[in-house]
């Protein structure tokens, strides 16, 4: 009995120091994370994401380090070349890429990255105007941005970007850059303004000049006709123009009665006239006005004359 009970004792320690070692020889390192072994203190390998073995009792983690991007906010003063002071709310984003280095080589990586962002914005900032701050802002995210990843390197770890949120300035300098936008946009808007009266007085000036030129030129042309046909020509225009112009109103369904110039007559004999006067001329073969005996007004070759007694110089057609 003694036997077995010793026998018994001895396979529960057995049993309990493999179950130990397995504990201690297995770590599972999650997504987005890296470990670092040391073996009786001193830095041996990383572990990656996964099932990892180590040797029980002399390798151990010492350390578990973010891989993933991390963003630090901050606010700093500083003064432009003109000595106005401002105040920037900034955000650096950076990453782990080399988990020993950065670990074993500075305590804090961040409070670090925090102080050369402040000074290298402090500095950029001294070299600008206060009116090319605003105006320079991403040139000045860029040079920033570039002088934290060459110094990263030695940290090791990256800064992915560097982002300016917001720039405050003195109540006195708002209120100054608030009044010179305002009068930059009352200046915009007269300007605007100014451009479109120009652009409507050039717009009518063309008008103008096309329709002096279209006046011009139909002037010419009845200058032309005359020269070469007569006045009986432009008579016959404006015969036809006459005649057209009663038609039009007599064919009105709102027309009861229409008042015709009592020398309509006169203006179908112009037509008939020049119509001769082309056809001895050969300017037409046979073209003669359509005039019918059944309408209500006759049209005669040669209008009759006036009578001095008739005061009245219209004819009244119901």
């Amino acid at each position: 009995m003694p036997d077995l009970n010793v026998s018994v004792i001895l396979a529960i320690i057995f049993t309990a120091f493999l179950l130990v070692n397995l504990f201690l020889a297995i770590k599972v390192i999650r997504q987005g994370e890296n470990a670092l072994v040391e073996r009786f203190g001193k830095y041996t390998k990383t572990l990656e994401p996964g099932l990892n073995l180590l040797i029980p009792f002399i390798e151990k983690v010492s350390h578990r380090m973010d891989m993933r991007q991390q963003r630090i906010p901050f606010t700093s003063e500083a003064y432009t070349a003109d000595g106005s002071p401002v105040s920037i709310a900034c955000a650096i984003v950076w990453r782990v890429t080399d988990p020993a280095h950065a670990y074993y080589r500075d305590q804090s990586v961040g409070d670090q990255l925090l102080t050369q962002g402040g000074d290298y914005l402090r500095s950029a900032v001294g070299k600008m105007e206060l009116e090319a701050l605003n105006s320079s802002r991403d040139a000045l995210k860029t040079e920033i941005s570039e002088e934290l990843q060459r110094n990263a390197t030695d940290l090791g770890v990256a800064v992915t970007s560097f982002a300016i949120l917001e720039v405050q300035y003195p109540d006195n300098i708002d209120q100054a850059m608030t009044q010179q936008y305002t009068a930059e946009m009352d200046k915009r808007v007269v300007m605007k303004a100014a451009d479109g009266e120009l652009y409507k007085a050039t717009k009518e000036a063309e008008a103008l000049k096309i329709t002096s030129e279209a006046r011009s030129y139909e002037l010419a042309t009845i200058a032309q006709v005359i020269a070469e046909h007569g006045k009986a020509t432009i008579d016959y225009d404006v015969a036809i123009k006459q005649v057209k112009a009663m038609s039009d109103i007599g064919s009105s369904e709102s027309t009861k009665s229409v008042i015709l110039p009592t020398n309509i007559t006169e203006s179908l004999g112009t037509i008939e006239t020049v119509l001769e006067y082309l056809r001895d001329r050969g300017s037409v073969s046979a073209v003669k006005p359509d005039i019918n005996p059944n309408k209500e007004t006759q049209v005669q070759k040669d209008p009759p004359a006036k009578d001095p007694d008739n005061s009245s110089d219209d004819q009244v057609l119901d």
